[in-house]
């Protein structure tokens, strides 16, 4: 979920707003995890406005799914690749 706060314009006099984006909280921490964003927009008006938001959240979700693929290891990987697919689509006959 996103939200956004306004700012003040921007040199050129442009309106420019602060968007976040919530993405839930940090297991071993607890901690809110978040992702910001400053955005310059040609008006307020909500069309823009939801626009901005929607590419940010868009852009937030390919990273971490990008960030959530590099940091896997091998091992976990041949996990997942034999829960997922080897046990479920090779699984032995039952008679």
């Amino acid at each position: 979920m996103a939200s956004y706060k306004e700012l003040e314009p921007a040199k050129n006099g442009k309106p420019r707003i602060k968007i976040t984006v919530e993405l839930g909280y940090d297991e071993e921490t607890g901690k809110r995890l978040r992702k910001y964003k400053t955005v310059t927009l040609n008006s307020l008006s909500d069309r823009a406005i939801k626009k901005a938001i929607s590419e940010f959240e868009i852009e937030v979700s390919k990273s971490d799914i990008t960030q959530a693929i590099e940091s896997i290891t091998f091992k976990e990987f041949r996990v997942r690749w034999l829960d997922n697919y080897v046990r479920i689509d090779l699984s032995p006959p039952r008679h």
